[in-house]
């Protein structure tokens, strides 16, 4: 029966055969076909857009995606990638996470310039974190790693090799105070 939809798709010019493939850099068109897999010869007027962007969305490094059909024979996909936001160390290695700490991929190794957060826990609320290190300019072009310790506070380590114990409550007071005894 498929065999039969497909058939006459080719002979009607109806069967996707091209994609518009934008918004990706992480994934590769190829992997962008892969995910939408519409079958050899399918017909563009049966094919789901939905679950084809239910499928992309699969994809950790896809925040959003939008397929439209193209007629008489092509897929439109825009792809919102997510961003990489930092280095994520825990018991399986090095990971790249995103702002709201969703793991993207394993790192692999590439020239990156974001902040290493190390620890349980520490892939959640490094935005936070890190967000408060900013307001202290200085120790943030200092900060090497900052260390989730028991999933309740941080500890900075800096590029010289000194560690910094934060209190868990009042993390901006304790920079601030930190911020004005490195001025004095």
């Amino acid at each position: 029966h498929n065999q039969f939809k497909a058939q006459l798709a080719g002979q009607l010019g109806l069967a996707i055969n091209a994609y518009d493939i934008s918004g990706n850099h992480e994934v590769s068109d190829i992997d962008v076909v892969a995910l939408l897999a519409p079958e050899h010869g399918a017909s563009i007027l049966g094919y789901d857009v939905e679950v084809a962007r239910d499928a992309l969305k699969a994809n950790p490094w896809v925040g959003d995606a939008s397929v439209s059909k193209i007629y008489p024979n092509k897929l439109s996909i825009k792809i919102d990638e997510r961003k990489p936001f930092a280095l994520w160390q825990n018991e399986h290695g090095l990971q790249l996470i995103d702002r709201q700490g969703l793991i993207l991929t394993q790192f692999d190794g590439r020239k990156i310039d974001l902040p290493l957060v190390v620890g349980k826990g520490a892939e959640k609320s490094a935005a936070t974190m890190l967000t408060l290190l900013q307001r202290v300019p200085e120790l943030a072009a200092n900060t090497k790693a900052l260390i989730r310790v028991g999933d309740r506070r941080w500890d900075i380590e800096t590029l010289d090799g000194t560690t910094i114990l934060l209190p868990e409550n009042d993390v901006a007071g304790e920079l601030t105070r930190f911020a004005k005894l490195e001025r004095e």
